[in-house]
This record gives structure tokens, sequence and C-alpha cells, in this order.
């Protein structure tokens, strides 16, 4: 998100954040690579968390708005994140703002809860949203299927967590055991090269009970694994349309 913004031209960024784990720890690290880039963190002495208790968040967008920051990264859940941005809004603080978005409202429904405009278009149309992204070779096969199975799109972490759970099984079957150690010190050598290269989790399982060595490729991506255990993916870069729809407008390499 924040080489995005810098990307897109803002240099003066207010932070609004919901005060738990997750929006301070995202707040945390955007503050310090949006800084990195040069940038600057309109209010960086005072940052906005906001309680997600509150009945009311104007004093919250007022403290974030206030200064006219050219942007606005958002870190909200939906419940409340859509009152507190509506407030921005009637309050006039988000006339000539970038608003960023993250993974926690990337829902259709959450434009919706911001609400619209008097001319009838949505607040948030052109608002930017970041999302890990999915681009694995089964990701057409397994977006079929999850739809034929839920009745629902899929959203945001759904093929990485498939993946995740197929890791496990495959480690799983793989190191014949179910302890968590034992199947920790295989998850590399299902999920990176050398080894067959397979997206079916069933075919993988099938594979390594007959001691033959994996490449698991995922939905999400080819989930190899580096030496801090983590994946190397791609964010998408999303928008709202005027009707509310989520569209993906670009996508960044990680």
């Amino acid at each position: 998100m924040a080489n995005l913004a810098f990307k897109r031209g803002l240099r003066n960024v207010a932070t609004l954040a919901i005060n738990n784990d997750y929006g301070v720890g995202f707040e945390r690290v955007f503050v310090e690579t949006f800084e990195k880039l040069g940038g600057t963190i309109a209010n960086k002495a005072n940052p906005t968390r906001y309680d997600p208790k509150a009945a009311t968040f104007e004093a919250e967008v007022r403290g974030a708005l206030g200064s006219k920051p050219d942007g606005l990264a958002a870190i909200l859940y939906p419940e409340t994140g859509g009152a507190i941005l509506k407030a921005a809004y009637e309050q006039g603080l988000l006339a000539g703002v970038q608003v960023l978005l993250t993974d926690g409202v990337q829902t259709e429904d959450f434009a919706q809860l911001v609400g619209k405009a008097p001319d009838g278009k949505l607040i948030l149309a052109g608002a930017l949203g970041t999302v890990p992204g999915a681009d694995g070779a089964s990701l057409a096969t397994f977006t079929q299927a999850f739809k034929e199975k839920t009745n629902t799109a899929l959203g945001a972490y759904v093929p990485h967590s498939y993946d995740a759970a197929a890791l496990v099984a495959i480690a799983a079957e793989a190191a014949k055991s179910g302890r968590g150690e034992v199947i920790a010190a295989q998850l590399r050598t299902v999920a990176n090269p050398p080894g067959e290269e397979v997206s079916d989790v069933c075919q993988a399982l099938v594979l390594a009970r007959e001691g033959k060595e994996v490449n698991y490729q995922g939905a999400s991506g080819n989930v190899d694994l580096d030496e801090f255990g983590d994946v190397r993916g791609s964010y998408d870069v999303w928008t709202f349309t005027d009707a509310g729809k989520i569209e993906v407008v670009d996508r960044v390499s990680s």
C-alpha cells in the first residue's frame, strides 16, 4: 500500500486504523515504508486509532483528516469502517483525498455501507485497495469448484488458505506422521523444487504416499517457501467502480 501510494503521486498521507493488532500492526509498517520512500505522515505525532465499540467517529475523522492530506490509509473492518468513512464524507473531509483501503474491507457490501453522494454516485468509487493476489496454475479450476460448492465468489485469502491446508496434508503424508514438528520439517520438501510439479492435491497425496518427490503448485501461486518460511507472491490493486463492483486494476510483485 505504501508503494502504491507513492507511485500514485501521494506525498502527505494520513492514517486511520482500527485499534487492534491488525490495525496498529498494518499502520506501523505502512508508516515506516512510506517514510522510507520519501513520503510524510500527516498525523504521525498523533496517530488516529479508533475504538470499534464507539458510537460516533466525528473526532477521529477530524484528527486524521483535519490537516488536509492528499491521501488516507484507512485500515478498517467493514462493520465500523463504513460508518467512519461516511462520517468523514459528511464532514467534507474526503474532498480531494485519495482513499486507500486494505484487504479487510474488500467486499462489495462495504461500498454500500459507506453509501452514496447526493448525485447518486458511490462515495468510495475510485478508492484504491490492496490484497494478496492469486495467479496459480490451478486457480481457474479452484475458483470454479469453489463457486459450485459454496455459491459465492472467491474472496480474499481463500486460495491462500486452501494451499496452506493442502501443504500441511501433503507434508503429513510425506512424513508418514501427524506430529507438528515432523510435518513442519517436510513442508519445503513438498512445496519447493525438485519434485514433480502437481496442482491436484489428491494426485500430490498419492505421489507422497508412494515416496515420490512432490513440488505442489497451488491455486494462489507456486507456494515456494523461502528461508523464513514465507511465500513470495503478488498483490492485487483493486478499486470500486461507479456501480460498486470490485475491479482489479494492477498487480504488484512482492
